[in-house]
């Protein structure tokens, strides 16, 4: 549907069964992600899971999909995973302890939030 939803609705798209369908997509992806997940962890609990929070949010952001929704490219997306998941391995060959992992994140994390902002600002303009 976009960012405008009466154009989508004036071309003919059902707006009822595009979202039915896209979140239907979204629930089988949750659903299948979690169970592999569960598949590649023999115990985990509750917040198993937190480590790659910052990491996803990241890439999310740096693909250049908006935190307000409407716009993104898959494939820089992956591409941003990619990258961001070896951010770890790297600090650990150059020699840094874990909790630096997080500060790391984090960092990039404050700088995609800033990119994103930005964007959205010339956008305005």
């Amino acid at each position: 549907m976009g960012g405008n939803r009466v154009a989508a609705q004036a071309r003919g798209i059902s707006l009822r069964g595009t979202r039915f369908w896209v979140f239907t997509t979204a629930g089988v992806c949750g659903g299948l992600a979690g169970l592999l997940f569960a598949a590649a962890n023999a115990a985990f609990g509750p917040t198993a899971g937190t480590d790659f929070l910052l990491t996803v949010i990241a890439a999310v952001i740096l693909a250049g999909i908006s935190l307000s929704g409407g716009r993104g490219n898959l494939w820089l997306l992956v591409l941003n995973v990619g990258f961001l998941s070896t951010v770890p391995t790297s600090l650990a060959f150059f020699g840094l302890t874990s909790s630096w992992q997080a500060v790391f994140q984090g960092v990039i994390l404050i700088l995609a939030v800033s990119i994103d902002g930005f964007r959205d600002q010339r956008a305005r303009r």
